[in-house]
């Protein structure tokens, strides 16, 4: 079976894929404009997790005349980065069909119209889940509130993907 789990955010989603438990191949989406701080973390990253796909995803423009503009820019965005991760992720399942997914379900803390992006861009990502991966299988998909989330790993072994 192979289990794949994911952490999504806007800003910086994860991707762990785990055939057995014991080994583990991860995904990683970052801007491609980052500062020389953020550059060097992503290179000791990779020298310490030798199976870690790095995505680098254009810049997001942020100058807007409208409303209009800048939510078309954040679907714009929000469809990149779900389109680049789930072709990632398909690239390395190949066509394995005992596929489960686990992710994150949306963090309710999120101030004003975060929460509604957030929400926006993981239900995108959910459907392109469902379409892509699972092929209409929607029992394949586990969702986990953060809560559960974060109690599960406190209590378990390191060997959490």
């Amino acid at each position: 079976m192979l289990v794949i789990g994911i952490d999504f955010s806007i800003q910086f989603p994860a991707v762990c894929i785990s055939r057995d438990f014991k080994s583990f191949n991860w995904i990683a989406c970052v801007n491609t404009k980052t500062t020389k701080v953020h550059k060097k973390f992503l290179d000791d990253i990779e020298l310490e997790y030798k199976s870690i796909k790095f995505i680098h995803l254009p810049s997001r423009e942020k100058n807007h005349a409208t409303y209009s503009a800048i939510e078309r820019s954040k679907l714009s965005n929000y469809s990149t980065l779900v389109d680049s991760l789930v072709t990632e992720i398909l690239a390395q399942v190949k066509t394995d069909d005992r596929v489960i997914v686990s992710i994150e379900g949306i963090a309710y803390g999120a101030q004003g119209n975060a929460l509604i992006d957030i929400a926006q861009s993981t239900g995108m990502l959910r459907k392109s889940i469902l379409d892509r991966l699972l092929t209409g299988h929607a029992e394949k998909l586990f969702i986990f509130s953060p809560g559960e989330l974060k109690n599960a790993i406190g209590e378990s072994s390191p060997a959490v993907c």
